[in-house]
């Protein structure tokens, strides 16, 4: 059966006609009806948008920090003491404090102690422990250390959630902006709303004299050195901003970046900065070897088979710079 080449080709051109205008009906039906999907959650539930951003499990006292280090009671005591006294001091103190020092040296003992500490005074606005292992759960991006403050926020001052889920609501590519816009719109001016709605001053004054404390250990070990930097950047000029006495304990390795970052860039030329060199504090070295030889002279009374002059002073030598001698003490102990 013969077919008409021209009626072919006129069907055609008819059929082209009649769809011509769908594939761009379909390509800009579907990313309004996300977007108002997407709308229409933020409404309902800005908290769980801004929860989808964060790294619950790496707070100070997630379940997912199994055993977390701590502070022996004969260990750090000169440093937790200047710590503390740098964190309650309400005039003339540094707004950052730096601790660094080596893989092993007690920095994430020392965080957690202090952590814990200004937790139980109610005085613990923020914390992050970031891990290089945490991939999984956000504990090695440095893109969810700032909603995890924000959230902490919202918690510790409720006053402040209408001030950060309204923005939030607003704009729901909020999280893509630069670290700096959502420092300032999420965590300064909801501050800073309170401050000039008085607040702060309806509200037990001298309770809000008192410093808040944002405690972040590993900063080193957020997988992106950029993020590192730039994080350090926000936080200085955050600091500067902020209405009520807010400050920042940052913890890490001093990789070169970081320490570039706080000694070089124009953010800190104005911000004073504390540091502890952990590798350089003698005092540090001395509590450390005072507790591995109470602890030592504790397994040798359980274990009596175990010679006077066990262990060899190097293993000493070795945990007066780490801490890396003391999971063996703790598993031998156990043992009992």
């Amino acid at each position: 059966m013969s077919t008409n080449p021209s009626t072919n080709h006129s069907a055609i051109t008819d059929t082209v006609s009649l769809f011509a205008g769908l594939p761009m009906f379909i390509l800009t039906e579907i990313p309004l009806r996300l977007l108002s999907t997407t709308t229409t959650h933020l409404e309902a539930n800005p908290i769980n948008f801004l929860l989808g951003h964060t790294a619950p499990d790496a707070l100070v006292d997630s379940g997912d920090r199994r055993d977390p280090p701590q502070c022996s009671p004969e260990t750090r005591d000169s440093i937790l003491r200047e710590i503390k006294k740098w964190a309650n001091s309400r005039e003339g103190a540094t707004l950052i404090f730096w601790l660094f020092g080596s893989a092993g040296v007690g920095k994430s003992a020392i965080c957690q102690s202090i952590a814990e500490m200004f937790k139980r005074k109610g005085l613990l606005l923020g914390n992050f422990f970031f891990s290089r292992n945490g991939a999984s759960t956000g504990r090695s991006n440095g893109d969810r250390l700032l909603p995890t403050l924000i959230h902490q926020l919202q918690e510790a001052i409720p006053e402040t959630r209408s001030c950060i889920q309204n923005p939030i609501r607003r704009d729901p590519t909020i999280f893509t902006k630069t670290r700096a816009s959502q420092m300032a719109v999420l965590y300064v001016e909801p501050l800073k709303k309170l401050k000039i709605r008085g607040f702060f001053q309806r509200h037990n004054v001298d309770l809000w004299k008192k410093v808040r404390l944002v405690v972040i250990d590993g900063l080193d070990e957020c997988l992106d050195t950029d993020v590192q930097c730039d994080l350090l950047r926000v936080i200085a000029e955050a600091s500067k901003a902020l209405p009520i006495p807010v400050r920042f304990f940052i913890a890490s390795r001093p990789e070169v970046r970081i320490k570039d970052t706080f000694y070089s860039h124009s953010s800190f030329h104005t911000v004073e900065l504390r540091t502890i060199d952990l590798d350089q504090d003698q005092n540090a070295r001395q509590s450390v070897s005072r507790f591995l030889l109470d602890e030592f002279a504790k397994i040798r009374k359980i274990h009596p088979y175990l010679h006077d002059s066990w262990p060899s002073e190097q293993v000493i030598q070795t945990g007066h710079s780490t801490f890396t001698v003391r999971p063996t003490v703790s598993a031998v102990q156990s043992s009992r």
